[in-house]
């Protein structure tokens, strides 16, 4: 599980780091809200950035407590192009649908996989 949630974390930090080039976008909406077993975060920025995240606790067939992420990111990049990456984490991996105009991937990593 730490393995996704790694993952999610890695791939967010580089697409920023691609994305910081001349003035630095405003937030325009933001939100955090938690509800005992469940949270979620996201905002929204003037350069076209966006991402939101649910985290629920979820108890296996084994009485094993995990986490569960789901959630997207997206942003324009220098050639116009708006690119979605929706994901879930759950125990059996992180499994990301990346779309952009021209392209539609579809990636599994995970248990067994």
């Amino acid at each position: 599980m730490s393995y996704g949630i790694m993952l999610v974390i890695t791939v967010t930090v580089i697409l920023g780091a691609f994305l910081v080039s001349g003035a630095p976008p405003v937030v325009v909406n933001q939100y955090n809200h938690h509800n005992g077993d469940q949270y979620s975060w996201g905002y929204k920025l003037t350069d076209t950035q966006e991402a939101n995240q649910d985290i629920q606790k979820k108890v296996l067939d084994d009485g094993q407590q995990i986490l569960v992420f789901s959630g997207s990111y997206s942003f324009s990049g220098d050639d116009g192009i708006h690119h979605t990456v929706e994901y879930t984490a759950d125990e059996n991996g992180y499994h990301p649908v990346i779309d952009g105009k021209w392209m539609r991937i579809v990636v599994k990593y995970g248990a067994g996989e």
